[in-house]
């Protein structure tokens, strides 16, 4: 890439800074500058003018620009789901990207600014820095007037390169991260359980038709798929249940969204947009390790209607529990449910 490259598409940091090319710069007009669609464009010659970029960015000299995000405290602005607490900044301004983590007691100090995705372990320092995503600091570690990327370590002051090997240090957490997606075996098997539910259908629309109301209900929940694979905000899809009592009849519509990939056979229970924005402690996000799912123990123990707190509780002890055979235990319970009195008997909607 040319030095006035805004963005590189990259899974691995290494590969990114590798791909920045700062060796063989693309030429530059006489004023520094070039124009794209009549706005003015400033383009980096080096490294220290990438993380000087930066710095100015998040200390707010770049005039009309701001970085995107929440104000935790005074100088301190968080992206989406990240975690940071206001003691943490203790002297200057400092940015902390989407979904990363900077530990109670690691220090932020001077101008800081922490990529995408990254985990500040117990005790770091980070002061003058520039963390790019996908980035572990390992606890105890000092990183000062740097670039880190990964394992790779870049002083811009001295030029010094280098590439940590010590992973408890610094490392790589790999853009592959957070909630399994997706998965084809899932979609397939349950395309198949959809063939041999067809009989039920008919059934179905007949319990409907005496509720006097619609037919189905719908409402918008967060699935399973995401515009890009390591994405880790995904997509809401709408889910529709038959408007009967009976729990087999009432989630037969489940298994579309099974074979579109929104659900997953076995997970987590699906939340509404509103209620996965209002997790904010620890534990609540800890669902987010496991796939949403049309089967699970908290669809099958706990009501519809039961609290947040409760079924996020059930969906943790669930993620935190989970096995081999998890999967199956749950597939069973399910068909155990089909032929079973529960799985007919007038429940919560």
């Amino acid at each position: 890439l040319p030095p006035c490259a805004a963005r590189a598409a990259r899974k691995e940091p290494g590969s990114l800074l590798d791909s920045l090319n700062w060796r063989e710069p693309a030429p530059l007009p006489a004023e520094g500058g070039v124009t794209v669609e009549g706005a003015g464009l400033n383009c980096l010659e080096n490294l220290p003018a990438f993380h000087r970029a930066n710095l100015d960015l998040v200390a707010g000299r770049l005039q009309g620009l701001k970085v995107a995000g929440r104000g935790v405290a005074l100088g301190l602005t968080a992206g989406r789901k990240a975690r940071v607490l206001p003691k943490s900044l203790k002297q200057g301004v400092a940015y902390v990207g989407d979904h990363s983590r900077v530990d109670p007691q690691a220090e932020l100090l001077g101008e800081v600014v922490i990529g995408a995705d990254v985990v500040v372990d117990r005790a770091a320092t980070i002061r003058d820095s520039v963390i790019l995503p996908h980035t572990y600091v390992g606890e105890l570690v000092d990183v000062g007037n740097a670039i880190v990327a990964g394992n790779h370590f870049i002083r811009v002051d001295t030029g010094v390169w280098l590439k940590i090997s010590e992973a408890f240090l610094l490392g790589g957490l790999g853009a592959e991260t957070g909630r399994p997606r997706v998965s084809m075996v899932d979609r397939l098997l349950g395309g198949l359980l959809l063939l041999l539910s067809l009989p039920l259908w008919p059934v179905a629309l007949l319990a409907a038709l005496p509720g006097g109301g619609p037919l189905m209900h719908r409402r918008e929940l967060v699935g399973n798929r995401s515009l890009q694979p390591a994405a880790h905000d995904p997509l809401t899809f709408v889910a529709t249940q038959w408007n009967t009592a009976a729990p087999v009849l009432r989630h037969l519509p489940g298994l579309l969204a099974v074979v579109r990939g929104d659900l997953r056979l076995v997970g987590v229970s699906a939340l509404t947009p509103e209620e996965s924005a209002a997790r904010t402690e620890d534990w609540e996000l800890v669902r987010d390790q496991a796939p949403v799912g049309l089967l699970g123990p908290t669809q099958f123990n706990l009501p519809a209607d039961a609290p947040l707190e409760e079924r996020l509780l059930s969906d943790a002890f669930f993620v935190r529990e989970q096995g081999p055979m998890t999967g199956v235990r749950f597939l069973f319970q399910g068909l155990k449910a089909l032929f079973g009195p529960e799985g007919w008997r007038p429940g919560p909607e």
